[in-house]
């Protein structure tokens, strides 16, 4: 691994697919490192560079307090695969409900229980990856709208979009159940 070293002017790449256009100081750079804002995969550029690195590549890996992130193939994805199906068990769970208390029942009247299960497994994938030292500022409004979270979390942890398309179809067939 080559390591390069920290003088002069840093960029960070901010996540938007823009170029930065205005550089930070190495005392600007530690404080956004403090804060949360760049941490390991974090990429960073200064004169020199051959090319984006990461953060951790450099010396600036010195004010990263934490340990890095647990691989991702070995963070626990179940709840995540929850969120998926959610749609689903939703469809089956509501009009059970409807039933079990003996009331009447129309397609989506009682939306509350998926909305209810969304929000609880999306909790409870956000604490996992938060365990596992992924920072998780971008997902937190996730349980708002879930195909955006799925995909944010893919391009968060670098995977590819295969939950969000196993959502979408769960939620299509959720209407037919």
């Amino acid at each position: 691994m080559e390591e390069f070293q920290s003088s002069g002017e840093w960029f960070y790449d901010e996540g938007n697919g823009k170029r930065p256009e205005k550089g930070h100081q190495e005392a600007a750079i530690i404080r956004l490192i403090n804060n949360g804002t760049l941490s390991y995969g974090s990429l960073v550029w200064k004169k020199g560079f051959p090319d984006w690195v990461k953060i951790e590549d450099t010396d600036l890996r010195q004010y990263l307090s934490s340990p890095p992130p647990i691989s991702i193939s070995r963070v626990n994805n179940t709840a995540a695969w929850l969120l998926v199906v959610t749609p689903i068990i939703g469809a089956i769970l509501e009009p059970m409900a409807a039933a079990a208390f003996n009331l009447p029942y129309e397609k989506g009247d009682l939306w509350g229980i998926t909305a209810a299960l969304n929000i609880i497994f999306f909790f409870i994938d956000l604490k996992i990856l938060r365990k596992a030292g992924y920072t998780s500022q971008k997902l937190w409004w996730g349980f708002l709208f879930v195909p955006v979270y799925f995909f944010v979390r893919a391009r968060h942890l670098k995977q590819k979009q295969i939950q969000l398309i196993c959502w979408i179809v769960a939620f299509f067939l959720s209407f037919f159940i």
